[in-house]
Order: structure tokens, then sequence, then C-alpha cells
């Protein structure tokens, strides 16, 4: 399929292992009109090697070499260098559906449309969740952060970046390169707050984007990270006043639902993998995410979070998963 050209942005740091089939998926697009950059940022491992054999195969490939910097880094030194219309951005341990692409710009096509959400699929230990995002509709930024204040449990579909097309006059502002972790929703959270009243956001519910998560205690965020995700939080919240002056208690609880999560999240984490951790759930942050719109099985891990200790509740947990996966075993053989 011809169309504009839409410029493909790949960090790539230590991604040797998966990288191959992150760009292979990448390359094999029904939209064929795409200019694929690379940004090596700085990788130890083979990928540095692996970038520049992909761009030797096909000449829609770019590659660039950096100093490590951290993926908003390099995300902004892809910006620099694109010169699509449309911007996409793929994590290099994901991968992507054969259409994506094709059916984002032909949404944007038909509506006029100026960025492009599509639902995506969390791949973990073999096992698929499927993300949605709204149906048939048409926001402009106004109509977003009010949805966005409304609807605060859509907030992952919203603001993730990997599953948008954006036109790139709307990617103009920069995430600080210093922002190692949330730098992704960071640079969604700029591009809306800065985009013109005229600009139209559409949704495609089909999960097109592979979000592949791993058991990698050195792919996990440390306490710098998390302080980064505040750091996005505080930001968002400002935001979120300017747009939104007559909703700050919407904005208010939208945001400590995000604090509370990513806090939940954090604790999690470190409880698995036996990071130190200085802190812990407790009974009050324990209510509020009782209290909060969110799935039965996020309050059952607060609970535990609060009264178990690690030992145990990493026990708890892989117990969980082992009957999870019979489960769906089972199920699978019947269907």
């Amino acid at each position: 399929m011809q169309g504009p050209l839409i410029s493909i942005i790949i960090p790539v740091y230590n991604g040797e292992a998966f990288l191959e089939n992150c760009i292979q998926s990448v390359l094999v697009q029904t939209y064929t009109n795409l200019e694929i950059i690379l940004i090596n940022d700085g990788s130890s491992d083979g990928s540095s090697a692996l970038c520049d054999k992909i761009a030797a195969g096909d000449t829609r490939v770019k590659v660039i070499h950096k100093d490590n910097g951290g993926a908003a880094s390099a995300r902004n030194f892809g910006l620099d260098i694109a010169q699509g219309e449309f911007v996409g951005f793929v994590d290099c341990d994901d991968t992507i559906e054969p259409n994506m692409y094709e059916y984002m710009y032909n949404k944007i096509a038909d509506t006029n449309a100026d960025i492009c959400i599509c639902g995506h699929t969390v791949i973990k230990n073999g096992y698929k969740d499927v993300k949605r995002v709204p149906q048939e509709k048409i926001l402009n930024p106004k109509k977003f952060w009010e949805t966005y204040a409304d609807e605060n449990t859509l907030y992952l579909s919203l603001f993730l970046l990997w599953n948008k097309l954006i036109r790139r006059t709307l990617l103009s502002k920069r995430t600080p390169d210093r922002v190692r972790a949330a730098n992704d929703v960071w640079l969604v959270t700029d591009c809306i707050a800065a985009a013109p009243e005229e600009t139209k956001i559409v949704f495609l519910d089909i999960p097109l984007y592979n979000y592949k998560t791993f058991n990698n205690p050195g792919s996990l965020a440390t306490g710098n990270m998390y302080t980064d995700r505040l750091d996005f939080l505080d930001h968002l919240e400002k935001i979120i006043y300017k747009k939104l002056p007559h909703r700050s208690d919407d904005a208010k609880r939208a945001i400590r639902f995000l604090q509370l999560t990513q806090l939940q999240d954090e604790i999690h984490h470190s409880y698995l993998f036996g990071n130190n951790t200085q802190y812990k759930m407790t009974i009050s942050t324990v209510r509020e995410i009782c209290k909060l719109t969110v799935p039965l099985k996020k309050k059952c891990e607060a609970v535990m979070l609060c009264v178990f200790p690690p030992i145990l509740y990493r026990f708890i947990f892989k117990v969980h998963n082992l009957i999870r996966r019979k489960c769906e075993r089972n199920k699978a053989r019947y269907e």
C-alpha cells in the first residue's frame, strides 16, 4: 500500500535476544512506505552489529549509533531526523501485527484525523491479555482531557506511546532526556496538551501491538525510576489543572489513582524480584485502593502486600500462576 511516508522509531538497548523478531514484524508491514529508524543507544551486546546487518538488507532502515542516554534521549534523536508525515514508535522487545500501520493510517485517512490509538495485547509468560480502547470515538484535545479525568482506568490505553500513529508536526515538544521512567507517556501527554483544538484523535479497537513483559530483574524500575514516575504525575497534574480548571477534584482523583497504582506495582515487583524496598503497603493505602474502580485481583494484591512478608507473597503469587496456567490449559483443551 502506498501513502505518505511513516517514520517508525525503535530505540535499541541490549536487545539482541529479541531485536530481530521486532524489526521483522515492522519490515513485513502491509503498509510499505516506511522509514524505519533504529537508534542504538550504546548497547553492549550484539545489538549494534545486528542493526547494521538488518539495515544492509533493506533501504528503508536507518541506523544511528549513539552513547547511552536512555529511551527518552533515543526517541528525541529519532524525532530530530524523522522525515515521515506520521510517526510511530516500537519498543525493541515487542512486535506488531503485519497490518498495524495500514489499518491505523486508513482510519486516519477516513476521518481526516491526526492521531490514531489502537488496542494492544499484553503477553506475559505465554498468556495474552487484550487491552481495549474506546470504540468509534473521535475526540478533540479538550474532550480527550475530559475523558481522561472521568475515566482514569483508560490511562494505559490512552497515554501509551507505542499504540499510536501521530502526525509528526504534533511532536515538536521533547521529553527531558534525564527521564528514565514514564518517558513514553510524558511524550504523549505533552503532545496532546500542546495540540491545537482542531486536532482529531481517533480510536481503533483492534489489538495491533504486542507488548511483551519479561521477568527480567535487570529491566525493572529502580527507586530513581519510581521518582521519575512521580515527577511525571506532578507534570500531568499541572496540565490537567490548566486544561480543566473547573475539574480540579476530578484531576486530583485521577492523579491519586495513578499514584496509588504506581506504588502498588513498584512494591509488587520489588517483592517478586527481591529488590531492596524501604516501604510497603499501609492499611490506609490499602483502604484507598479498595475504594478505587480496579479489578478484584488488584485489591487482593494490595491486601497481601500489606499483610504478608515478601517470601510468603512470592510463594502465593507463584502458586496462583501455576493454578491459572493449569486452568488456561484445560480451557484450551475443550475449545
